[in-house]
């Protein structure tokens, strides 16, 4: 049971680490605002829902998600 818990969370934590890279286009370790628009453009998320997005999630508001802020702004967006 704890084996099935701990694959099932690493298999989690893979998909968000892939799903970051996605949005990482230019693989310079954080999520630009633009980035972000590029990826979500594709679901018709509105631009300025994703500024604003970006915005509450940058905790160090260096205008970019790094990987922790990519995390939060995921799972509780």
């Amino acid at each position: 049971m704890r084996r099935k818990f701990l694959v099932e969370k690493a298999d989690k934590a893979n998909r968000i680490r892939l799903l970051f890279e996605q949005f990482d286009q230019d693989n310079s370790g954080s999520v630009s605002v633009d980035e972000a628009k590029a990826v979500l453009r594709k679901i018709d998320i509105p631009e300025e829902e994703v500024e604003s997005l970006v915005a509450i999630h940058d905790r160090n508001k260096d205008g970019e998600l790094q990987y922790e802020e990519f995390v939060t702004f995921l799972l509780h967006s």
